[in-house]
């Protein structure tokens, strides 16, 4: 009951298997839904963004698959000429009213061994309006960025643990 007497009705959560997370429970609201899946997951549509322990660093849970997660970055932290253009008639535009309302994600793929680097994907990165919750994976034509650019995620995590902050 609320303090005038009128029941408030709790929002149904969405309950998440996660098996890296363990048992989470989200707001449908705060799910992103990619319509068209990712590549090679076409069947997930969707997902939740949580912040991992660096700024610019998130985990991209699926709300369907609790064994699916992905490690994804912020690419312009890493790469100060990278670039995303989304036109003005994309679905993922539709509903914004800043430039902030759009984020660009990059999947990150961890190295197999503890010399290797990280890479990440700036062939194909996450588009994500963040007032509609829609999302859409784009796959650059041009050569400029691959799949498997190498990133130093160990500094970005050691900047912030030690409470420092970049840019």
């Amino acid at each position: 009951m609320s303090a005038a007497g009128q029941l408030v009705r709790e929002p149904d959560l969405l309950h998440v298997a996660s098996e890296l997370f363990g048992p989470l429970s989200v707001a449908p609201g705060d799910c992103l839904v990619f319509p068209e899946g990712l590549l090679g997951f076409a069947a997930q549509r969707r997902w939740v963004l949580l912040p991992a322990a660096a700024r610019g660093v998130y985990w991209l849970q699926s709300c369907d698959e609790g064994a699916l997660v992905f490690l994804v970055v912020d690419p312009f932290d890493f790469v100060a000429d990278y670039a995303v253009d989304v036109a003005d008639d994309d679905p993922v535009a539709r509903g914004t009213e800043r430039p902030e309302d759009v984020a660009v994600l990059a999947i990150v793929t961890l190295p197999a061994t503890p010399w290797a680097a990280a890479t990440m994907n700036l062939q194909g990165p996450l588009v994500v309006n963040l007032r509609t919750r829609l999302g859409f994976q784009r796959v650059r034509r041009d050569a400029a960025y691959g799949p498997r650019h190498a990133i130093d995620l160990r500094s970005r995590l050691a900047l912030s643990s030690s409470g420092e902050r970049r840019r």
